[in-house]
């Protein structure tokens, strides 16, 4: 918003002073030329005292949109995940799910895209309006692809809004394919008196494959995945 706001203000404050000048100068010239009345002050100081005072008003009214901004209750709210249905399964966990259905063919209520992302080929079913209610908005069933070894994987959903977000991860055991299902209809957003509001949001989903031999590089105190897949939903 703010940029926006910069992207407006910042050459009006440049461009009008030099346009009052100008408009002033015309005048000035005149009464110059006339030989009466007082001196008038320069075009010059015109400018920059309109600039100075443009520059006064632009700052003020930015400060305001900023104080207004922050207090919106959107800006102060909590994200509540505790019944969201989010969760990433192994394949032999898959196999003893409610998920089944869900095994690369079609599935009615749902699109069903075949796409690849380097080291993995994934399939990512999107409910379409009027799907199932008891079922997930999300399946993405992620194969590894990559010819590095893994012993887990760590699973992240995220969910991100215009001024910021939340995530909540897990590990996993190892597997051939992992299965996330996500379901965003269980996110609820409050204000800061509690009361749910309506948010435009996203998500987001990434799995991280990651190796536990002590060669693993490490980064900020971190082991670097083998391998990270992503994807950014809705």
């Amino acid at each position: 918003m703010f940029g926006v706001i910069n992207i407006l203000i910042i050459p009006t404050i440049i461009v009008l002073p030099i346009i009052i000048a100008f408009i002033y100068k015309y005048f000035y010239n005149k009464h110059i030329n006339s030989g009466t009345g007082k001196k008038w002050i320069s075009p010059l100081a015109v400018g920059l005292i309109s600039f100075l005072v443009l520059t006064i008003v632009a700052i003020t009214s930015v400060s305001v949109a900023f104080v207004a901004y922050k207090a919106n209750p959107e800006y102060a709210m909590e994200i509540d995940t505790s019944q969201n249905t989010s969760v990433t399964l192994t394949e032999e966990e898959f196999n003893d799910s409610a998920f089944t259905a869900f095994n690369g063919r079609g599935v009615s209520g749902y699109n069903l895209e075949n796409k690849r992302q380097k080291d993995f080929d994934y399939q990512l079913y999107s409910k379409v309006n009027g799907g199932p209610v008891s079922m997930p908005d999300y399946v993405v069933i992620i194969t590894y692809t990559g010819s590095e070894e893994y012993n887990s994987a760590f699973a992240e959903n995220g969910i991100r809004e215009k001024t910021g977000g939340s995530s909540e991860g897990v590990s996993v055991e190892k597997s051939e394919k992992y299965y996330a299902i996500i379901d965003g209809t269980n996110i609820a957003f409050k204000d800061r008196d509690g009361k749910e509001i309506e948010v435009k949001h996203k998500l987001s989903y990434s799995l991280k494959l990651c190796s536990e031999t002590n060669a693993e590089p490490m980064i900020n105190g971190e082991a670097v995945p083998v391998a990270t897949f992503e994807i950014e939903l809705n």
